[in-house]
């Protein structure tokens, strides 16, 4: 175990910044969450709506539709464990106040 003294500790502006870049990126991924999830209502919808489609095609659209929306909660619960992780870090308030630069984010 690391000593509290031994820690690195961070400026509170370096742990701001970073963690607005972690809340942009958890933005976007509860959108696609949002997004995923009324796509996954309305297939299930469309696809109970016509009786003549066999009930495994149903239930392989509704499984294909529920792994989509699993694995962006997934993603979302891990974003947000990188966002409570940075708001934990040690703050120095003695550090000088220098932003860091911004981590590109692909679209």
């Amino acid at each position: 175990m690391v000593a509290d003294q031994a820690r690195k500790r961070y400026s509170g502006l370096h742990l701001a910044a970073r963690g607005a870049q972690v809340q942009e990126v958890l933005d976007r991924a509860v959108a696609a969450l949002q997004a995923v999830q009324a796509t996954a209502e309305a297939m299930r919808t469309q696809a109970h709506a016509h009786a003549w489609l066999p009930p495994t095609w149903r239930d392989a659209i509704d499984a294909v539709h529920r792994d989509n929306v699993r694995t962006l909660a997934q993603l979302r619960a891990r974003l947000q464990g990188v966002a409570e992780g940075f708001a934990e870090l040690p703050v120095d308030p003695a550090l000088a106040a220098v932003e860091p630069a911004a981590v590109q984010i692909l679209a």
